[in-house]
């Protein structure tokens, strides 16, 4: 699952399904937070991008919104500007176009089955609904990027493929590169059950690439593989 949002706040309802679903999650990402507003709390989240590398590069979120089943998007993570309808009044934030794009990510992932917004607790304050505009925008955007869904590796036609050697498996670490959309995947050193054969392959970057081929696997990497052999 993939949370988007300034901060850890968020509805109680929110909280109590991350909690008692912990144990059945495999992956936790934080998109969008902004430090000052945490502190070192984040941490523990396995994959975090804050609000400054997000908005310097939007599409770094894609790897984590790719494999998510679960996407939660909390109205703080938006500008005050952009949508009055939060508490609080935080100037800094998403804009309303970079949710659109956000969005439009999470439409195209070939695993996303629930997108959902949370958040909108000040409804006297959304002069001319403007949250509520936006809200529809992004789920038109979501629309629209269901319509053109992430190729799988399986089906890539024209590729690149990529065999790393690594002392910690006994297997070459392969990568593929969509030599027409520009995307990477990356695939599990290991056989997965079939209740996780969608996870074999996952959406990587380059970055994630260059590491691994100088013998620095990233941790996110890491974190997977313990996580998807804790499934066996």
């Amino acid at each position: 699952m993939t949370f988007i949002g300034s901060d850890l706040r968020g509805s109680s309802k929110v909280s109590y399904f991350f909690e008692t679903t912990k144990k059945i999650t495999l992956f936790s990402n934080l998109l969008g937070h902004q430090k000052h507003l945490n502190g070192n709390t984040i941490s523990g989240s396995l994959n975090s991008l804050p609000l400054g590398s997000l908005k310097q590069n939007i599409i770094q979120s894609q790897i984590s919104i790719e494999e998510s089943q679960f996407v939660f998007f909390n109205i703080n993570a938006l500008k005050y500007s952009d949508a009055p309808g939060q508490i609080g009044s935080n100037p800094s934030g998403i804009s309303s176009e970079e949710a659109n794009q956000l969005a439009y990510l999470a439409g195209r992932s070939t695993k996303n089955k629930f997108f959902i917004f949370y958040g909108l607790e000040e409804i006297d304050k959304d002069q001319d609904l403007l949250t509520h505009n936006l809200i529809a925008q992004m789920s038109w955007y979501y629309l629209e990027g269901s319509k053109n869904p992430v190729i799988r590796p399986e089906q890539i036609q024209n590729k690149q493929e990529y065999y790393i050697e690594s002392s910690l498996y006994s297997d070459n670490l392969k990568y593929i590169k969509d030599l027409d959309t520009g995307l990477w995947f990356h695939k599990i050193p290991f056989e997965l059950s079939s209740e996780y054969a969608d996870y074999q392959w996952i959406l990587s970057n380059h970055q994630e690439y260059i590491e691994t081929s100088n013998e620095d696997i990233p941790y996110r990497l890491l974190e997977m593989y313990d996580n998807l052999k804790s499934t066996f």
